[in-house]
């Protein structure tokens, strides 16, 4: 028996009536671009994770370059990451014209080892961008988190980590 690696399919098949509904409204209305279901879209996500704002965007990598551009990163900063992550990660910070810092992962937990992260630190470290994966958790996976928390506090630098929308953080 072959078993498919991804299967769209199944995902697609409970929605798909919803879906070519909503496509049949925004093409009988000509409103491809910023229309009113965008506007619906950006109200509802907001009301959902009980925030002011919320911008729809074309893509995720659309969302992280205006998240890297809305926290003020730009020319001669250096944002830490990690290059076990989509090439979006690294590009939302370079297409800002900051640099990206690469630290190597952990190999048990497939995220940023914080060993090296405070080598990576430089007075232009503006940003950490994490990307974290929940294979292999360890049981001390918490106490991971607060060192790296505690590493920004002390040397006084934001981070920020993308997560699904409505998770935990």
């Amino acid at each position: 028996m072959k078993v498919p690696m991804l299967d769209l399919q199944a995902q697609y098949e409970p929605l798909m009536p919803k879906i070519k509904e909503a496509l049949e409204r925004v093409f009988a209305e000509h409103n491809y671009i910023m229309g009113p279901q965008v506007k619906e879209f950006e109200e509802k996500m907001a009301n959902y994770l009980g925030i002011k704002n919320a911008i729809g965007c074309a893509s995720g990598t659309d969302a992280l370059v205006l998240a890297v551009k809305a926290l003020g990163i730009g020319a001669g900063d250096e944002v830490i990451t990690t290059p076990f992550s989509f090439f979006a990660t690294a590009s939302s910070i370079w297409r800002n014209n900051a640099t990206p810092v690469f630290v190597d992962i952990d190999p048990l937990t497939f995220n940023l080892d914080p060993d090296n992260i405070e080598k990576a630190i430089t007075e232009k470290t503006r940003q950490f961008c994490r990307c974290i994966f929940l294979v292999n958790v360890p049981i001390w996976i918490p106490l991971w988190l607060l060192l790296i928390n505690t590493i920004c506090m002390l040397l006084k630098i934001t981070h920020r980590v993308s997560v699904a929308p409505g998770t935990e953080k």
